[in-house]
This record gives C-alpha cells, sequence and structure tokens, in this order.
C-alpha cells in the first residue's frame, strides 16, 4: 500500500535522526580550546558547508569505512516515503538469519513497518534492515540500488 507523503519528509526525518544522534551521544564531537578544531571521536569525519561545498574539517576522510548506520537510515527514508507506519510485513527467511545485531525475526512473523522501524533504528536490527529491503525493493541489492 502506498500512501502521499509530505513533501519535506525526508528532511524532517533526517533532521530528527541527526538530533536523536546528538542526544543519544553527547560528547562525541567537541572543539579544542588550544588549536579552535573540533575532537572526534570516530576515525573518520568530514565537516561540510553544504552551501559552498567549502570543507570545514577533514579527519581521515579518504579512509574507507562501514556505512552500515548510513544506510539503516537510508532504509528507514526509503520505507517512509513508500508504505504506512501500519503496513504489515511477513518476514522472509532471509531476514531470519543471524546477522550481527539482531532482533531474532522468525520467518513467517508479522510486524508492521512501525515495528520493524523501531528495531532498525533503535536497536540497529539487522534482521529489520533485511526484511524492510525485501519488503521495499524484493532485495539487499536491489533496495541499495534505489538509495
Amino acid at each position: 500500500m502506498t500512501t502521499t507523503k509530505p513533501k519535506y519528509l525526508k528532511t524532517i526525518i533526517v533532521c530528527l535522526i541527526i538530533a536523536a544522534l546528538v542526544i543519544i551521544c553527547p560528547g562525541t564531537a567537541f572543539v579544542n580550546a588550544a588549536t579552535d578544531k573540533p575532537v572526534t571521536q570516530g576515525r573518520a569525519s568530514l565537516l561540510m558547508d553544504a552551501g559552498t561545498g567549502k570543507i570545514l574539517y577533514d579527519k581521515n576522510s579518504k579512509q574507507e569505512e562501514y556505512p552500515a548506520s548510513l544506510t539503516k537510515m537510508m532504509t528507514a527514508i526509503l520505507i517512509l516515503e513508500r508504505f504506512t507506519m501500519d503496513h504489515v510485513v511477513t518476514i522472509p527467511k532471509e531476514a531470519a538469519v543471524p546477522l550481527g545485531n539482531t532482533m531474532n525475526l522468525k520467518a513467517g512473523e508479522q510486524l508492521t513497518i512501525g515495528q520493524l522501524l523501531n528495531v532498525l533504528l533503535i536497536y540497529s536490527a539487522n534482521d529489520a534492515a533485511v526484511a524492510l529491503a525485501i519488503e521495499h525493493s524484493g532485495s539487499v541489492e536491489a533496495v541499495a540500488k534505489a538509495m
């Protein structure tokens, strides 16, 4: 079932996710008073002025990193653009496999989009990500292309 979403829904969702991360992870970035430069805990980071494209801060930005959380946020955005929160998803067998952080979803179990998004975004459940990807595009590979 598809629905019409507000024009700026994607922007609103991304802003809410960023705000939640700032609240949940306080102190992960701060400014060193001696150098007046940001200090981050991550191995790599990049801060860019989106309006001008000017790089404001760069720490190992060329270093390859796994985009796990980013792909989960993108999956959530794609899902929210297409489905209502009460849309029911039947968990496919491909999602009912231990993949790191999971909610131990069972093949054939039925959950709503809202329930799956909660465990995807709060618990970072990989099995929920796979179930949502398959519901959206038919496979994990296809949802990656949709991103």
